[in-house]
């Protein structure tokens, strides 16, 4: 997708949310998409690529923005985004949270930057399904200290203006919770908007 496009398509029906993947690389943000859609991943790129998912029974159309994790938004004023959600993966060892760390400090500064308004995030904390085959074994209170320190970058950055979900991207259940989250966070959104 052109960059430019991230002004992105605005000719978008009412009843459509515009929701941004954002977070780390290998974090499972195009998977999730995948699931969603049961349609493959994109090959790598450093462009934003773009996809589209219905709701059962006519319900609200979500446009998707997969933006890698080295953009940036240079430029950019997102407008009109309903929806953002962030994924962080599970460490795979217990040094390497730090990055992960840091890495959503940097993209909740940007997006709080660029998107305008911010609205709610729905944080996922991916694979978490591995932690055994990742090392971790019965030290999940560890790995959970580490995801609190994510939690309080989110905190820093956008206040509480997020819910948090451990999921696996390529379970349909799981990822249908991420997606009803943001729906959810949208139309309490647009209701209080409404009341005011």
């Amino acid at each position: 997708m052109d960059m430019e496009e991230l002004d992105f398509v605005e000719e978008e029906l009412e009843t459509s949310i515009k929701v941004l993947f954002v977070g780390p690389s290998q974090s499972g943000k195009s998977t999730i998409i995948s699931t969603l859609t049961s349609s493959p991943p994109p090959s790598k790129t450093l462009s934003v690529s773009y996809n589209e998912y219905s709701l059962p029974g006519g319900g609200e159309r979500l446009m998707l923005y997969d933006t890698p994790s080295s953009f940036n938004f240079q430029g950019h004023s997102c407008k009109n985004v309903g929806g953002i959600i962030l994924a962080v993966d599970l460490p795979s060892s217990s040094s390497s949270y730090e990055s992960a760390v840091k890495g959503a400090g940097v993209l909740l500064g940007v997006l709080k930057r660029r998107v305008d308004p911010l609205p709610p995030a729905v944080v996922c904390f991916t694979r978490w399904d591995e932690a055994d085959e990742r090392g971790w074994g019965d030290r999940k209170s560890e790995f959970s200290e580490a995801y609190r320190e994510v939690l309080d970058t989110c905190d820093a950055f956008i206040g509480g203006m997020y819910s948090v979900v451990r999921m696996d991207c390529r379970v349909e259940k799981d990822v249908m919770g991420v997606v009803e989250k943001v729906v959810g966070n949208y139309r309490n959104e647009e209701e209080e908007e409404e009341e005011k």
